[in-house]
């Protein structure tokens, strides 16, 4: 966030995605970081699974993903 010049009040969403992000205080260390609740409502694994997916077709060259952009996803965690 630093680098973008952003902080946390000027994240809209934060949406968590894979295993961990089933731990409790990995939900409260988002929660706490961005003062608002994060977004639960995919279910972890198949957003990973689907991105793994599209990275595969991608590679692939998959002519069904041409237009599709899929950029690294990183966690992100602010252990105090």
């Amino acid at each position: 966030m630093a680098d973008a010049k952003l902080s946390p009040k000027d994240i809209a969403e934060v949406l968590l995605v894979g295993g961990s992000t089933r731990i409790p205080k990995v939900q409260q260390i988002v929660k706490d970081l961005f003062q608002k609740e994060p977004n639960k409502s995919l279910n972890p694994d198949e957003v990973v699974a689907i991105g793994a997916a599209v990275q595969g077709a991608i590679l692939a060259g998959d002519s069904g993903v041409k237009d599709i952009l899929l950029f690294g996803c990183h966690a992100i965690i602010a252990w105090y």
